[in-house]
């Protein structure tokens, strides 16, 4: 018969350890926005601002190097290019995000089944939901609190420099006033990929690290993955699917196209139209290398917590019947590199749902 011999781990300890376990499993299978940034270790006792730092790109070098003789040695004056660079920063503020749940003890004795493994599932998933559409918000406009229409932007070179924005499938200077679902140009399609890549390799962006070979990532809505899955020239290319790399990466994608690996996620920013009733206005994001910072959800003191109180009488439960389970989530997040990415503004009928429910199988 097996035995616990440590002697010291009462139940609440073992359900504490349970749950935490449960929470970084879930969000190590579920982050797809925030695991495809540069994720920083939370400095310990530094201060409530995280800084992410930059190196400016170099210009080419087209001018010859001059040599000057009529002596035993060449000038050094004409060797050296005196080549200088720039280190600077962006900063974001540290703050606590959480929930709690209060658990009955009378619900935990009486109902069939159990609630407690379902609820603290759907509390855990919800927690990394939460953290994921803040990242995703704030990778494609001005907010990480509320859907804005405003891309985002950060300082670079010493001004305010926005991401640069492809509409619909390309072809069309628009607005979000007058993007319409009912009009296909509006809608995504193979092409936007097509110049959200031809607008990031004009800059040189590097490839993103998880993606397999030269590519870049791409995240889009799951309104805006059912109108793709339409168009032709994405039937022709891309919808052989990808089978390699992480797996939750395989499980999100829908295929290579143009040189940008889509995924999809339902944590993708989807607010109201304003042109059609029924439609939806959708901000995905093609990006590499380096576009977007945040906290680590995996290691040091940022990284989520639980905590449980057990059912234990004091002045505000007397009998002793309630437990309450918590988690909390030190974030921050800021776009480093503004013209790393390209924020793609499109119109889908196929809206995010309005009740709540997330996934969780």
């Amino acid at each position: 018969m097996a035995a616990n011999v440590t002697g010291d781990a009462n139940p609440a300890t073992l359900l504490r350890t349970h749950f935490q376990l449960e929470l970084e499993e879930i969000a190590e299978k579920e982050l797809v926005w925030m695991d495809l940034t540069v994720a920083k270790t939370l400095p310990a006792n530094r201060g409530q601002v995280i800084a992410f730092h930059r190196i400016q790109n170099f210009p080419y070098q087209v001018t010859a190097i001059t040599q000057t003789f009529g002596s035993a040695h060449a000038s050094v004056s004409g060797l050296l290019k005196g080549q200088t660079y720039v280190v600077d920063e962006v900063t974001a503020t540290i703050a606590m995000f959480g929930n709690d749940l209060q658990l009955s003890e009378q619900l935990q004795m009486t109902s069939e089944p159990n609630p407690i493994s379902e609820l603290s599932k759907r509390h855990f998933y919800n927690a990394a939901a939460t953290m994921d559409q803040k990242t995703a918000m704030l990778m494609t406009s001005n907010s990480s609190v509320t859907w804005s229409t405003t891309a985002p932007s950060a300082n670079y070179n010493d001004a305010t420099l926005s991401v640069p924005v492809v509409w619909g499938d390309g072809s069309a200077t628009l607005t979000d006033i007058t993007l319409d679902s009912s009009i296909p140009t509006h809608r995504l399609a193979a092409e936007s990929f097509n110049q959200a890549y031809y607008v990031m390799r004009r800059e040189s962006v590097p490839f993103h690290s998880k993606m397999p070979g030269k590519r870049y990532a791409a995240i889009i809505s799951p309104g805006g993955a059912a109108d793709l899955r339409q168009d032709g020239t994405f039937q022709e290319i891309a919808l052989k699917g990808m089978k390699m790399g992480e797996q939750k990466f395989q499980d999100a994608s829908l295929g290579d196209v143009f040189g940008c690996v889509v995924l999809e996620s339902p944590n993708t920013p989807d607010y109201a139209g304003s042109i059609t009733s029924g439609d939806r206005l959708n901000h995905g994001l093609v990006f590499g290398d380096d576009y977007f910072g945040t906290v680590s959800h995996a290691t040091g003191v940022g990284k989520p917590k639980v905590n449980l109180i057990p059912a234990t009488p004091s002045p505000a439960d007397p009998y002793g019947v309630i437990w309450m389970l918590s988690w909390k989530w030190y974030w921050a997040g800021t776009v480093i590199n503004p013209t790393f990415g390209v924020v793609l503004k499109y119109a889908t009928r196929n809206g995010a749902s309005i009740v709540g429910v997330e996934n969780i199988a």
